[in-house]
């Protein structure tokens, strides 16, 4: 499998805005760490696979678009703040993120702390 598609509300109030995610629920995985990322339009992110993490991307402000390749496969992903779907991408898929929103920044989730033993450098070594 390469990746899942699943939903995601902001519940709001008169103070403001919350955005709970159910890991079990939502994700299927068990989260060790999170990070943002928000990006100029014109410089693509990403460009690299993992060995062994997921990841979860949800689109918080803004709309970027998300390149999955894997083995002979494609997809596109268009993610945007106001639609509230986001994605899981598993291990050995290529990823490419493009902003399309000059204002952006994207949530991820993931299922391994930081290693850098883990990233697939080269799309040629995805087999």
């Amino acid at each position: 499998m390469m990746f899942k598609k699943f939903t995601y509300k902001f519940l709001k109030d008169n103070r403001g805005y919350l955005l709970p995610v159910s890991f079990k629920k939502n994700l299927g995985f068990t989260v060790k760490r999170i990070f943002f990322i928000s990006g100029n339009q014109k410089l693509t992110r990403g460009n690299h696979a993992h060995k062994k993490c997921i990841q979860s991307f949800l689109q918080i402000i803004g709309s970027s678009k998300i390149e999955a390749y894997s083995k002979n496969k494609k997809k596109i992903f268009s993610l945007n703040s106001k639609k509230k779907i986001g994605v899981t991408i598993f291990p050995k898929t290529w990823i490419k993120i493009n902003f399309k929103s000059k204002k952006n920044l994207i949530l991820v989730l993931c299922s391994h702390d930081y290693d850098k033993k883990d990233y697939i450098k080269s799309i040629e070594k995805l087999n």
